[in-house]
C-alpha cells in the first residue's frame, strides 16, 4: 500500500512538472521565420479564351426553331500557316463515260417542234457606218481590179524584132549631125525623156512626136547619142501591134540621127507607138542593154486623114 502511494506521488509530481512546462512554453513569445520574398510575376496578357471566360457571358435565349444549333467556329489560322497547311487542290478527273447531255425529247404528241421563223432584215435595223464601210471596200477592189486590166492592156514588152544584131555598119555622114550643146546639157535632156529599161547603162534623147507630112516622107527623130556612153546605138519604130515600121543604123556617142522615114503600111491618123533603143560595145559589138519611151507618130495633116 505505501509503494502504491509512493507511485501516485510521483506520477503527480511528473504530471505538475509537465504542466508547468507546457505553460511556460505556451507563455513566452513565439518568433515567425520571415519567409523570402519572391519577385513578382509579370502579368499574363488576356487571350481570347481568358477575355471569354472572365467576360460574363450574355444569356441566350431558347431557340425552339433550331433543334440543332451550330457549333462555334474555330479561330482562323494565319495566313502564313493556311499557305504552309492548305493542300494544293486536286485537277478534276475528266470521265470519259460520263452521261452526255440527253437529246431533245421531241413534242409529247410525236410530231417535231416548229422552227422559228427568221425576221426578215430591215432597213432600220442595219447600220449606215457598216453599209458605207461595205460600198468603200467594194468601191476600191473595184478600182484596183480595173487599173490592174488597164497596166495589163497598156503594158509594152519589146519584141524581138525590134532589137536587132549590129555588125559595125553606121549612119551615113549625111545622115548624122554632131551635138553642140556640152555633157551636162545633154544629161539633163535625157533625164527629162520617160526612158524605161536599162536606163542606168546608158542615155539618149530624142523627139516625143513626130509628125511625118505624107506617106513615104521623113520627119525629124533627132535621135542624140550622148557623149558619155561609150556605145553605138541603134533605134527602131514600133507600132501598139509589136510591128516594126522603121529601123536605123548605128549612131555614134557625140552624133544626132535626124530624119527617118517610115514604112507604107502605116495609115494617116495619130498614132501611140514606142521608140526601142540598143546599145552596143563599140569594139565587141556585144549588146549593153535596151530602153523604150512613148513616142506619137503622125501620118498627114490634120487637113487629109483619110488613106489616099
Amino acid at each position: 500500500m505505501a509503494n502504491k502511494r509512493k507511485n501516485k506521488k510521483k506520477n503527480a509530481a511528473a504530471k505538475q512538472k509537465a504542466a508547468a512546462a507546457y505553460m511556460s512554453k505556451k507563455n513566452a513569445p513565439v518568433q515567425k521565420a520571415q519567409a523570402h520574398k519572391a519577385a513578382p510575376a509579370p502579368k499574363a496578357q488576356p487571350t481570347e479564351v481568358n477575355q471569354a471566360k472572365e467576360t460574363p457571358a450574355k444569356p441566350v435565349p431558347e431557340r425552339t426553331t433550331q433543334p440543332n444549333p451550330t457549333p462555334e467556329q474555330p479561330m482562323q489560322p494565319k495566313p502564313a500557316q493556311v499557305k504552309a497547311t492548305q493542300p494544293k487542290p486536286a485537277q478534276a478527273k475528266v470521265n470519259p463515260a460520263a452521261k452526255k447531255p440527253a437529246a431533245r425529247t421531241p413534242a409529247p404528241s410525236g410530231k417535231p417542234r416548229p422552227k422559228r421563223k427568221k425576221q426578215p432584215l430591215k432597213l432600220k435595223d442595219l447600220r449606215m457606218d457598216r453599209v458605207l464601210a461595205v460600198v468603200l471596200v467594194f468601191l476600191v477592189l473595184v478600182a484596183g481590179v480595173t487599173a490592174l486590166v488597164y497596166w495589163l492592156s497598156t503594158r509594152f514588152v519589146v519584141p524581138d524584132g525590134a532589137v536587132l544584131n549590129y555588125r559595125g555598119i553606121n549612119c551615113s555622114t549625111s545622115e548624122l549631125y554632131e551635138i553642140q550643146v556640152d555633157a551636162i546639157e545633154q544629161s539633163r535632156l535625157a533625164s527629162e525623156m520617160k526612158r524605161k529599161g536599162d536606163v542606168k547603162k546608158f542615155e539618149y534623147y530624142a523627139a516625143d512626136k513626130l509628125i511625118i507630112p505624107d506617106k513615104g516622107e521623113p520627119g525629124w527623130l533627132n535621135l542624140s547619142n550622148a557623149f558619155n556612153n561609150k556605145c553605138v546605138l541603134l533605134a527602131s519604130i514600133v507600132d501598139e501591134a509589136g510591128n516594126v515600121c522603121a529601123r536605123t543604123r548605128g549612131i555614134p556617142a557625140g552624133y544626132t540621127y535626124g530624119e527617118i522615114t517610115l514604112s507604107w503600111s502605116v495609115p494617116y491618123g495619130t498614132h501611140d507607138m514606142h521608140l526601142v533603143v540598143s546599145a552596143y560595145d563599140v569594139k565587141t559589138y556585144e549588146l549593153v542593154g535596151v530602153q523604150y519611151s512613148d513616142l506619137t507618130v503622125q501620118v498627114g495633116t490634120e487637113e487629109e486623114m483619110t488613106d489616099g
